[in-house]
């Protein structure tokens, strides 16, 4: 059952969209970009074509790519020989795949009139909008196009989301200033360490379950410790007086963590997970 009240897009499940597959090669993700630019009216040929002159274009304008990821970069550099690869009917191998990263890169140097909005999978069919160029906000003249990559690293376009009102008026009320960044060099997320045991992403920098907790309290400008330590005082007062709560016996074990934390790594058993309130 699709949620009809549905007001923003930082978080959609199954239930909230319908999805157009593709036959994916390596190329999923240009070809769900074009399906929906085109509205799915073009033939196989005809995609082909634009999928091998969008490859040629960005190996043509390498030199703008500077400001890219150095996997993007490689990336280019492996279509030289690549990008007629499409009209032979031949598919990209793991590393030679177009990315978010890439296709926002086309779009610009293309200059055509869409934004693209990409989520995650983050669990199973629960999806995350993520950053994918310095402003989100929607453009009135540009096309929206929304792009989904499953946790199998699969990519399909969202042909329609189920909600009572537009897409446009979705995409205004959104706030973008919570987005995960994943191309910020600061930033503690990257594509490699995506999980979807937890919330958020995993951060690079610890060594113990405390990342979900890290992914939270950075996105909205608080420290980790004082996240977990004002959760766990939640969990007790909210939970008080029903002593074997699972929620309270959780902030016992926070606060204890809190306190013992130069010598305690957080366990597997105090992550943060769905099921915290």
């Amino acid at each position: 059952m699709s949620n009809n009240n549905l007001t923003n897009m930082i978080f959609i499940t199954q239930d909230d969209v319908d999805l157009l597959d593709n036959d994916g090669k390596g190329y999923c993700l240009i070809y769900a970009f074009f399906q929906g630019i085109h509205e799915s009216r073009q033939s196989e040929k005809d995609r082909n074509i634009c999928v091998s002159e969008a490859m040629k274009l960005v190996i043509d304008k390498e030199e703008e790519a500077r400001d890219l990821s150095a996997n993007a970069r490689e990336t280019i550099g492996k279509w030289y020989d690549r990008y007629k690869y499409p009209l032979e009917n031949l598919a990209l191998k793991r590393g030679e795949f177009w990315t978010y990263e890439l296709l926002e890169f086309y779009i610009r140097i293309s200059q055509i009139k869409a934004q693209i909005y990409y989520f995650y999978e983050f669990k199973e069919s629960v999806f995350v909008m993520v950053k994918t160029r310095h402003s989100m906000e929607r453009i009135p003249e540009c096309k929206v196009v929304i792009l989904l990559e499953r946790m199998n690293g699969h990519k399909l376009l969202i042909r329609k989301v189920n909600a009572v009102i537009s897409i446009e008026e979705l995409i205004d009320n959104t706030n973008f200033s919570v987005l995960i960044d994943t191309s910020d060099v600061s930033s503690p997320y990257n594509n490699s360490t995506f999980i979807s045991i937890d919330l958020c992403r995993k951060v690079k920098v610890t060594n113990d379950f405390s990342c979900g907790y890290a992914s939270i309290a950075k996105s909205i400008g608080r420290s980790t410790l004082d996240f977990i330590k004002n959760l766990s005082e939640y969990y007790l007062n909210e939970f008080k007086g029903l002593g074997n709560h699972e929620l309270f016996s959780k902030g016992n074990e926070l606060s204890e963590w809190v306190r013992k934390r130069e010598s305690k790594i957080m366990p597997y058993d105090l992550r943060l997970t769905s099921e915290d309130g």
